[in-house]
């Protein structure tokens, strides 16, 4: 149910402040290392017990940070004339580097819960967290290259092509954060029951859901282009008849 809230609320704040976003990207990540700040500080639990518990999880679980993450790719498989995607196509490089921020302060917060028994060789880790560890080690690197290359001062120094390439591994990393929200979830199911279950539940129909969205849109692209080359080569063959026949 938070993760639902989280992603309505997301969209409320893309909708609400794309403008301002666009113009002052700046105060927005200030404000995502305050709420970092506030987490790994224990500000957030210090608040009172009705607003730490409504405020609390949202950024320890790193709902926001995913909610944002998704927006952001779900307007990349959307369309080229759908609104949506025109609303957040201009600011997908700032709403990306608001939720790696806040995917920080997820990842120092929980990294500090498992740290002692990770230098101790994963001593007392089940083997779905020891995979789910190494899945997340994967996706720092992954996140922390997409986030450098969406300034835009870096992504001018870059060449396109190159950065185009690089920016696609955003498609790896969407899809790991499944793979490794399910390695933490799915062992919780027994004691957690529908709880967990429905948290999966949600996660995969966004997943899934854009899977299936960036898909249909691959395929459209290559029966474009397919439809596009016949039509060239009928062209071309039409023109050579024509002139065959008027040299006959």
């Amino acid at each position: 149910m938070k993760l639902l809230i989280a992603l309505v609320g997301s969209a409320v704040f893309v909708a609400l402040f794309k403008r301002l976003i666009r113009r002052y990207p700046i105060v927005f990540y200030l404000a995502a290392c305050v709420i970092d700040v506030a987490l790994l500080s224990g500000a957030l639990l210090s608040l009172p017990a009705g607003l730490a518990a409504a405020t609390f999880p949202y950024a320890a679980r790193c709902l926001v940070g995913f909610s944002l993450f998704a927006i952001v790719m779900y307007a990349g498989a959307l369309p080229d004339g759908s609104k949506i995607r025109q609303a957040v196509m201009p600011i997908r490089g700032e709403l990306s580097i608001i939720a790696a921020i806040l995917t920080i302060g997820h990842v120092v917060n929980y990294l500090g819960s498992y740290l002692t028994q990770i230098l101790s060789g994963f001593a007392g880790m089940s083997a779905g967290m020891v995979v789910s560890f190494c899945v997340s080690s994967v996706l720092i690197v992954l996140l922390a290259a997409l986030t450098i290359t969406s300034f835009e001062a870096v992504k001018s120094r870059m060449e396109a092509a190159v950065w185009k390439r690089l920016q696609k591994t955003a498609y790896a990393f969407f899809l790991l954060t499944y793979a490794h929200l399910l390695f933490v979830l799915l062992p919780t199911v027994a004691s957690a029951g529908q709880r967990s279950m429905l948290s999966i539940i949600l996660y995969s129909i966004v997943v899934l859901g854009w899977v299936v969205l960036r898909s249909v849109k691959v395929l459209k692209a290559k029966s474009a282009r397919t439809d596009t080359g016949h039509a060239v080569v009928v062209e071309d063959f039409a023109e050579d008849f024509t002139e065959e026949l008027q040299t006959a």
